[in-house]
């Protein structure tokens, strides 16, 4: 009888700590979510100071004499942001010359997700802009709320994604042409997070996550120009 008690107190007691992890890890995903959703609210808020100040947003990222991508916008924020580092990054040097390289260690919170805790990737960003002819932001080019075909709240400014092994200084983000619309596509860089849901950040900072969110929906709500109107 004894034995039996035994064996069903350490059931429960094996149930309840499977519980206890459980909903801690619960917790812990949708904590990390509401952080990384605030991120790009913030991010999102810098961008449009960007845009109140120069009349549009910054470029995907300024380009060399060669036309190859040197700076990103993410340090173009840092202005603002933080002001003693992007007085330290040259803008006349390579992002990823042996000054630039100096800061890497010095990256904004802001810029990576509360998940992302492989030490390989600590200076690693998560949050990125889609560059295409088609979006905000088509390469060197800047555009402005203006060029926005339909309402800014229907357009994707920024999004998450993980596993790109982007440092945060490197001009480089998603590319509309190549990428996946599938959201945690294992196979291309795509929409993607270590948490549930990958978040994205609309034109207007407002915020959402990829619950329910079909391929075909991703796609044009990346497009600044308005869907052609059915017949």
């Amino acid at each position: 009888m004894k034995k039996i008690l035994w064996a069903s107190g350490a059931a429960i007691a094996l149930s309840l700590i499977a519980w206890v992890v459980f909903e801690t890890a619960k917790m812990t995903d949708i904590s990390n979510s509401l952080s990384c959703s605030g991120n790009l609210c913030a991010i999102g808020s810098l961008l449009h100071h960007y845009h109140e100040t120069h009349g549009h947003f910054p470029p995907a990222y300024q380009a060399d004499a060669s036309g190859k991508p040197a700076h990103s916008w993410r340090v173009l924020l840092m202005l603002w942001e933080e002001p003693k580092l992007f007085a330290q990054y040259r803008l006349d040097e390579p992002w990823n010359s042996p000054n630039n390289r100096k800061l890497e260690s010095l990256m904004p919170k802001m810029f990576q997700c509360p998940s992302e805790r492989d030490p390989q990737n600590r200076w690693h960003t998560n949050y990125f802009v889609v560059v295409g002819n088609e979006t905000l932001f088509p390469g060197p080019k800047s555009l402005s709320l203006r060029d926005l075909e339909k309402p800014s709240a229907s357009t994707i400014m920024l999004v998450e994604a993980t596993g790109l092994g982007i440092q945060w200084m490197e001009p480089r983000d998603l590319d509309y042409d190549t990428m996946s619309f599938e959201v945690n596509d294992p196979t291309r860089p795509s929409l993607s997070a270590k948490h549930s849901f990958p978040n994205f950040a609309m034109a207007d900072v407002s915020r959402s996550n990829s619950r329910n969110l079909s391929p075909d929906q991703f796609r044009e709500m990346m497009r600044i120009k308005a869907p052609p109107k059915s017949e």
